[in-house]
């Protein structure tokens, strides 16, 4: 009795069957597991937010300091803190060690880590600021999130984020006109722990280096022109990044005015040229 097989025609529908079914399913597993990272982000971004308002109830309604230098000489240290070390207590989750240490090694970075960032831990530097080690300035955290700087800055040179023995500023405003549409968090690809709104239109590479010619925003970006904010009454959402910047999500008309208009009047335009309102990195 003679056995049945598949002929060589037959295989090679099924062949053909398995290719397209593939070729149809495997974009969408992709795009469901960068919904998944989006989600997550949004979700550290909130936590963060939520790290924020905590430590201003006990702390009499007063924001961490954006950097903390006890000491002259630590500026630019492994010494050096920042906002991330102080709601740490209220987080605990993502610090990986203890002040003064440079770690060179990437780490585990918990909620201030971002599933969307390529490089969190990079150790490419940034201007003079970034001397050894990976991840932020601290070398302790990602390079993932940062503070809004241009938040509250007053005509006098105040503003919601000082720093500790900083000579720059008069002290820390409290002036916000609109908490609620005004941005307090943001995901970026730089070491620092605070980003001005033009950065959204520096270009940066995927490591947080800018201004080399990569057409990707400085902000971490949700691959569909957007990026996930925390705001000062606590909630985070998605927008545009066009949009926030065109709606002064930023709160940045004092800051312009106090820095000179020309740093930013071509921001809007370089957006809407540029990859970041296209691009994941």
């Amino acid at each position: 009795m003679m056995k049945k097989a598949f002929t060589l025609i037959e295989l090679l529908v099924v062949i053909a069957i398995i290719a397209i079914l593939a070729a149809i399913l495997f974009p969408v597993f992709a795009q469901a597991k960068q919904a998944a990272k989006k989600t997550q982000d949004l979700s550290n971004v909130k936590n963060i937010g939520l790290g924020f308002m905590l430590y201003e109830n006990d702390y009499d309604d007063a924001l961490p300091f954006n950097r903390v230098v006890l000491n002259g000489g630590d500026w630019w240290t492994n010494r050096m803190m920042n906002w991330k070390d102080l709601t740490y207590p209220y987080i605990k989750n993502g610090n990986r060690g203890t002040v003064g240490t440079t770690y060179s090694t990437p780490g585990n970075g918990g909620i201030f880590q971002s599933p969307l960032s390529l490089n969190p831990w990079s150790s490419a530097p940034v201007w003079w600021t970034i001397t050894g080690g990976d991840g932020d300035e601290t070398t302790r955290f990602p390079r993932s999130y940062a503070v809004n700087m241009m938040a509250g800055y007053d005509e006098q040179g105040g503003r919601l984020w000082p720093n500790v023995n900083d000579s720059g500023g008069n002290g820390q405003s409290q002036i916000l006109q609109s908490p609620a549409g005004t941005i307090m968090i943001m995901g970026t690809k730089m070491p620092f722990p605070d980003l001005e709104g033009s950065y959204a239109a520096a270009q940066c590479n995927a490591a947080g280096q800018p201004w080399g010619g990569t057409g990707l925003s400085c902000l971490m970006t949700d691959g569909q022109g957007g990026s996930n904010f925390a705001f000062f009454d606590g909630h985070a959402k998605n927008m545009k990044i066009s949009q926030a910047y065109a709606s002064n999500a930023w709160d940045a008309n004092n800051y312009i005015n106090a820095h000179g208009w020309w740093y930013f009047s071509n921001v809007q335009d370089i957006l809407t040229q540029m990859k970041a309102n296209t691009d994941v990195k």
